[in-house]
This record gives structure tokens, sequence and C-alpha cells, in this order.
């Protein structure tokens, strides 16, 4: 019964709703306040911030580092309570907080408000750009050679692979409808050069790859292995201990030396 009366209830509301929805939508615009909405949140979020962050940074909201300085500030703030944090220099976040968050927001608002000039801040983003483009030029580059080397395919189909991704890059670099820089040609070449590298070189690289996983494999059995002796040498203490038979002290010290060869000296 009451499942019943929760059913009849959703189906009025929601009736109302359908409606109701055409009048609202003959007096409002709905796609405007869609739009305006996010715009007029964004600048109230702006309109409020923006006197708290010039009075903090010392410059004015129209300065083409402004934002920049801003995010400059809270990456500051967030290493040095991280760097304090772990140091223990002055306690932990869970002891004293207060002090923590204090002396990093004081040595943030030191470090940006007085920077000494715009070109520095040029600088300092230098490192940020070159990042950014680094990670958003390579990262598709090496999606595409990891794809290559773990797959299947044979010498033959790594290469064409890798030539049908040549001809792409290269005819969508010559496209008229792609606007290139002097800055731009120079990282789309390092990135044709890759590609050019990967197809001379896929032997090597492949043959690299295949000595890893061999490395790997090794590695488990030899993981393995030790744990075995480890086992065999407390089998053998505790015989020995038991019985006090010569022949399982020698053979505890010998798994002993094995395994100190091994590099596992504290077995006791």
């Amino acid at each position: 019964m009451k499942t019943k009366k929760s059913l009849l209830l959703s189906t009025l509301v929601l009736t109302f709703f359908l409606k109701i929805i055409p009048f609202i939508s003959a007096y409002v615009d709905v796609n405007d306040i869609l739009y305006r909405g996010p715009r007029d949140l964004i600048e109230m979020i702006k309109d409020f911030t923006s006197p708290f962050f010039e009075a903090i940074l010392n410059t004015s909201a129209y300065e083409p580092f402004f934002f920049a300085k801003i995010l400059l500030l809270i990456i500051l703030f967030l290493v040095i309570v991280f760097s304090l944090n772990k140091s223990k220099m002055l306690g932990s976040l869970e002891d004293k907080p207060f002090v923590i968050y204090t002396i990093s927001a004081l040595i943030s608002i030191l470090a940006m408000r007085y920077l000494p000039d715009s070109d520095l801040i040029q600088g300092i983003l230098l490192p940020y750009s070159a990042l950014g483009i680094a990670i958003t030029t390579f990262l598709p580059l090496m999606i595409f050679f990891f794809f290559i080397q773990n797959s299947n395919f044979g010498g033959f189909g790594r290469r064409a692979g890798w030539f049908l991704y040549g001809i792409i890059f290269l005819a969508l670099w010559l496209s008229k409808e792609v606007t290139t820089s002097s800055t731009t040609n120079m990282i789309y070449s390092f990135s044709l050069l890759f590609i050019v590298l990967s197809i001379m070189f896929d032997k090597s690289i492949h043959k690299y790859f295949a000595f890893k996983e061999i490395r790997a494999i090794d590695r488990n059995l030899s993981d393995a292995q030790i744990v075995t002796l480890i086992n065999k040498y407390h089998a053998a203490k505790e015989a020995y201990a038991s019985s006090g038979h010569l022949s399982a002290k020698s053979q505890m010290l010998f798994l002993k030396k094995r395994l100190r060869e091994e590099g596992v000296n504290n077995i006791d």
C-alpha cells in the first residue's frame, strides 16, 4: 500500500512539472539562464576575491601576470606546508596546524609580493610552459610507442605502424589548415625525428623490452628460490635445536652462507 502511494505521488509530481515547464519556458529563456548563470557566478567570485589578492600581492587585477601570481602563490603555499609537515621541524599538521599554515602563508606571501619585476615572472613560468608542451606533445607518441612495443606485431608490423603514424603526422603538419610558427615547427621536427628513430632502431628497442621481461621473470624465480632457502634454513635450525645432530648443523651453516651470498643477512 505504501509503495502504491509513493508511486502515485511521484506520478503527480512528474505530471505537475511537465505541465508547468512550458509556461516557465514561455516567460523565461532557459538557454539564456544556462549560458549567463555560470558566467555571472564566475564574475561574482572574481569581483569578490580580486581585492584580497590585490592587497596581498601588491598588484592590480589588470596586470598581465595577476592570475599567474595567484596560482604560484597557491603552489608555493602547498609545497611549504608539505615540506614543513614532512620535516617535522615545527611539529606535524596534527599537532600544530595553525603554526604550519600560518608560517607557510607568510612565507608564500613574502615570496610573491616582493618579486622584482614581470620579467622574472616570465622566467618562472617558462619551465611550466615547457612541462605542459612536453607532456601534451610527446604523450601521444609515448602511448603509441608502448602500444607498438607491447603488441604481438612482428618487426614488419611494428615498422608499418610507425610508418603509417609518421605519414599521418607529416600530412597533418604540412596541411594548410594547421597554422605553425618557428617554435611549433621545431617541436614537430623533434617529434618526427622520434618517429624516424623508432623505425630505424625498432629491433634494438624491442630486444630491450624483451630483455626487461626476461630479467623480471628471472628476478621472480630468484626471489622464490631465496624464500625456499630461508624455509630450509629454519627447518634445519629447528632440527638441530631438537636433536643436536651435526648433519643438521652442517646443513644450517651451509644454507646461512648461501643466503648471505644472495644478500640475505638477517635471517635469525
